[in-house]
């Protein structure tokens, strides 16, 4: 069973890709910090080992409570934030670029392995097939295996 919550169990191996594919995620946050501890620890427990948060935060109590809420996380994604956005206005493709010179700047990341999701904090990717109770294969698994 996939669960949302540390304290239901939390299955980091089966969540990981067998072939050391990864997905990367990179997301824009303002006014969100509600809801973005679950988003990371939903995509997480799908096999997403790396996530790039823009912050777009004005306040700095907002900015600071965003980079805390994501510490507990199980299993320990890594999370890079760029804070060169923030409160910023027609950013987008301008924090997207920043985002994409600092994954390829990364030698863990293997290009030909790894594919970069951009998202909001109110899309969540549903894999469909693959990766249920009693499989061995993770979710990511199944998503890299469609092409």
């Amino acid at each position: 069973m996939w669960s949302l919550y540390p304290d239901t169990g939390c299955h980091c191996s089966r969540s990981r890709p067998a072939d050391g594919k990864r997905l990367v995620m990179v997301v824009i946050v303002r006014a969100e910090l509600r809801y973005f501890r679950d988003w990371v620890t939903y995509h997480h427990l799908l096999g997403v080992q790396d996530f790039v948060v823009i912050s777009n935060e004005c306040d700095e109590n907002h900015h600071a409570n965003l980079q805390g809420s994501v510490q507990s996380i199980p299993c320990s994604p890594s999370i890079t934030f760029l804070e060169g956005f923030r409160c910023a206005a027609s950013f987008q493709t301008a924090a997207y670029r920043a985002a994409v010179k600092a994954l390829s700047s990364r030698p863990d990341l293997d290009p030909a392995r790894t594919r970069v999701l951009f998202s909001d904090v109110d899309e969540f990717l549903v894999v469909r097939g693959g990766g249920g109770e009693g499989q061995t294969r993770s979710p990511l698994d199944t998503l890299f295996a469609s092409g």
